[in-house]
């Protein structure tokens, strides 16, 4: 094909082009697309958008039926080859830019709609290998007093619409995000939320506001979640977070608009998943031990009266994913760090969460009241499922609480919402379980110590550390 004035290259034989594709069988098809130089094709891709009065390229469902056709019949290197073709981001000024990104978005999205999982894998693979999925950090458009930008890479838009796609495949999902870097990895969660600023101009003044689509955002969280691998989890959560903040950093002169609840909805899943290895992982990595990731994502949990979804993060970490677990046991139970030392893991996540709790909250306010509130809150819906899942037995003798799970939690946390104790203390004394050393003749128990004091260091080193450095 050969465009220009005197030769146009129209809809029609752009049609033409797409259903000698469709009519191939794909093997065929990808040894056409194959022949084609880079430069044919951004041809063609530029034949698809020719904005022209005469000739003209094809209008929106006309592009998503092109994008359909190439998505069923190519292979993953070839669409690959296709995606950099529309991409023409980096060139021009205009709104022409944004266009382009859109149309590498909803080509990745017609890979995710249509392709097989073996082409999905393949596409994510040959993108990931060119660079371009971290060449550009935000792309942007202007046009008549109104400047739009996109924050975020094109084609790290079309990986994310494909990953999100991928929720059947869970392995395949795994493989896909395991193969990108940790910046790519970032790139593609920023993306997934599409976040867009949009400044307007006027004799009058300006104004900025931003908006994100958050729709693709939580299907990769969820999908994420569906992998078995909690170190992976544990890095799509954390920039699941880095997103999260700034979705939530809008004000009176900069309003953002953003579904933040479908967007917390996706990480609680992604964290639900493996609640103690998500947290576990958290608090190992170096990138992550200071706990801003999950006290970002608990501040925004909080501001949204969303106490059930932290309580039942609280309950597992106290009990085990399955809540059947024995909770003075797990707090004392080891595991070797690389230098061959003892290291407990669980008293670390406890301590983790904990501290995490209180940045969260003192972000949120410095009113020790407005504190103990949220805090309070949270650890009552942490009991509720104690009881479900622990009830209190008949008669309260010293043997009888010693054989009951529930009591080292459920004591500890009552304790904790009691008003005598602080607000930076609540969540600090309830993550630790306690031991029924005796009844009194009074009819109270005697509250003990459950665990010796190297757990328990562990466990405030780690709190400490959290309470103090996050930043969510």
């Amino acid at each position: 094909m050969r465009s220009g004035f005197l030769n146009p290259v129209g809809a029609d034989d752009v049609k033409s082009v797409q259903n000698t594709i469709s009519g191939l069988p794909r093997a065929e098809a990808n040894a056409v697309v194959n022949t084609l130089s880079d430069d044919e094709l951004r041809h063609l891709a530029n034949e698809v958008n020719d904005g022209s009065w005469v000739g003209g390229g094809l209008n929106k469902e006309e592009k998503t039926a092109f994008f359909d056709t190439m998505a069923r019949q190519l292979d993953g290197a070839q669409l690959a080859r296709l995606t950099t073709a529309f991409d023409n981001t980096q060139q021009g000024m205009g709104l022409g830019k944004l266009d382009s990104s859109d149309d590498v978005a909803a080509l990745g999205a017609a890979v995710g709609r249509h392709a097989s999982t073996n082409t999905k894998q393949e596409y994510i693979k040959a993108l990931s290998a060119n660079g371009a999925l971290t060449d550009q950090a935000r792309v942007t458009g202007s046009s008549f007093g109104t400047t739009m930008t996109q924050m975020s890479d094109p084609q790290a838009r079309a990986v994310a619409e494909v990953i999100a796609t991928m929720g059947n495949s869970p392995t395949a999902a795994r493989n896909a995000l395991e193969s990108l870097t940790s910046e790519q990895l970032n790139a593609v969660v920023n993306a997934a939320a599409d976040p867009t600023m949009i400044t307007t101009s006027s004799m009058g003044g300006s104004s900025v506001s931003s908006h994100y689509d958050t729709a693709t955002f939580q299907r990769l969280m969820e999908v994420a979640g569906k992998t078995d691998n909690a170190d992976l989890k544990a890095r799509v959560f954390a920039a699941g977070a880095n997103v999260l903040k700034d979705a939530e950093s809008g004000n009176l002169f900069a309003p953002v608009l953003a579904d933040t609840a479908a967007m917390r909805a996706g990480m609680h899943s992604l964290l639900m998943s493996d609640v103690n290895g998500v947290v576990g992982e958290l608090a190992s990595n170096a990138e992550t031990r200071d706990g801003s990731a999950l006290a970002t994502y608990a501040k925004s949990a909080l501001n949204a009266s969303e106490f059930d979804q932290l309580g039942a993060v609280q309950a597992r970490l106290s009990l085990g994913n399955d809540l059947k677990g024995d909770p003075i046991q797990n707090f004392g139970a080891t595991t070797k760090a690389p230098d061959g030392t003892d290291r407990y893991i669980n008293a670390e996540r406890l301590g983790y969460f904990a501290g995490a709790m209180n940045a969260a909250t003192r972000s949120i306010s410095s009113d020790a009241a407005k504190q103990a509130e949220l805090t309070n809150a949270v650890i009552k819906s942490g009991l509720s499922i104690i009881d479900k899942v622990s009830p209190r037995p008949v008669g309260m003798g010293a043997s009888v609480l010693k054989e009951w799970t529930g009591f080292a939690v459920k004591l500890a946390y009552e304790q904790a919402i009691s008003s005598q104790l602080g607000a930076e203390d609540k969540m600090f004394w309830a993550m630790q379980p306690v031991t029924a050393g005796e009844v009194r003749p009074n009819g109270e128990v005697d509250r003990e110590v459950a665990n010796g004091s190297a757990s328990r260091s562990a466990f405030e080193d780690t709190w400490n550390l959290v309470a103090n450095k996050a930043k969510p």
